[in-house]
């Protein structure tokens, strides 16, 4: 399920990388809740179905992944169709973001943070960003977050 959810998350849009020590404490110190991830996800959905019909917004989007998060926070906002797309789910650019990137930074660290490895080179950002609290969000609603990723995926895929 854990490999679904990553591959969900990649599949749409690349946002999910913070950049700096800075930024992951922030998305640490970011509260998950499951309305949000919801939320999150069925933005994720539509903008993969807009990127379906839109190449140019597929090329776009895709530029974002190695950019900060407040200039991806920037780029949502400023662009007319993500802007909308996350609006009318009822979350700012800075809840689909940060969300998004939680979400991504909880995935890569996870088996590292279960095994009790530790953080390595790879992954130590992405580690930084995943509290206890966040570990705990996920497995409370693992089965949820899930369905949701399952969703995108087949949506991703053209199947939905």
């Amino acid at each position: 399920m854990i490999r679904s959810f990553v591959l969900a998350l990649s599949i749409a849009v690349s946002c999910a990388a913070q950049t700096t020590v800075k930024e992951s404490q922030a998305v640490a110190a970011y509260p998950l809740t499951m309305d949000h991830v919801t939320r999150q996800y069925q933005a994720l959905i539509d903008l993969t179905r807009q990127e379906q019909q839109d190449e140019g917004l597929k090329r776009e989007l895709q530029g974002w992944s190695g950019l900060g998060l407040e200039r991806q926070i920037q780029l949502y906002e400023g662009n007319a169709k993500t802007a909308a797309i996350v609006k009318a789910h009822g979350i700012t650019a800075r809840d689909q973001v940060m969300t998004q990137t939680a979400l991504m930074a909880l995935m890569i660290a996870l088996p590292a943070i279960e095994t009790k490895k530790g953080p390595n080179a790879k992954n130590k950002l992405q580690f930084d960003a995943s509290p206890a609290t966040h570990v705990k969000f996920y497995h409370e609603h693992q089965a949820e977050i899930g369905k949701l990723g399952a969703e995108l995926v087949d949506v991703a895929l053209g199947k939905k």
